[in-house]
């Protein structure tokens, strides 16, 4: 009978290495975003029809401009932090499309936190367009969670400076 080590080794043999296009795409994408980073996910996967001929990618939402007790709160877990987004990327990228990981949230149930992860994939989701590059994909998950942590701390007495007092344009043509 097969162990589950013989079963990973078979996977690793059959995992699909990522193209060059799709790496240097990731360099690029990683160079122009601050808060959203996108990686390869070396985690085993347990391979499924899913995931057949794909690269399993994520776009992670790390905020960096948060103050110094937002951030404590954050990291805290009196906040569902956001979890990152797992697309499946075809060994054929850029020319099929990019599948999108379904992932069921349970908003029946009572958190004891909100859920910042439902709140952002649901906006990314009436975001999305039909085919988009990991280069869209990760501008819009990169608008999507930001906008989901702004409206949480600005809903706690946080928020940015635009929130408060307006673009720097109006203030400069106030003073």
């Amino acid at each position: 009978m097969p162990s589950q080590t013989d079963s990973y080794k078979r996977f690793s043999v059959n995992k699909i290495e990522p193209s060059y296009a799709l790496l240097q795409e990731i360099i690029e994408i990683n160079g122009r975003f601050v808060e959203t980073v996108v990686n390869i996910c070396n985690e085993d996967v347990c391979p499924s029809e899913a995931t057949s001929g794909t690269v399993v990618v994520t776009c992670s939402y790390v905020p960096v401009a948060l103050s110094a007790t937002f951030k404590a709160l954050y990291n805290s877990g009196h906040i569902s932090q956001i979890q990152p987004l797992r697309l499946l990327v075809p060994e054929n990228y850029p020319n099929s499309p990019i599948i999108i990981e379904k992932i069921l949230f349970d908003g029946a149930s009572d958190h004891k936190f909100e859920d910042l992860s439902a709140r952002a994939r649901s906006r990314f989701s009436s975001s999305m367009k039909e085919a988009m590059s990991l280069k869209e994909i990760a501008k819009v998950w990169d608008e999507c969670a930001r906008a989901t942590m702004l409206e949480y701390a600005e809903r706690h007495g946080g928020g940015t400076f635009s929130s408060k007092y307006g673009r720097w344009e109006s203030v400069l043509r106030s003073s």
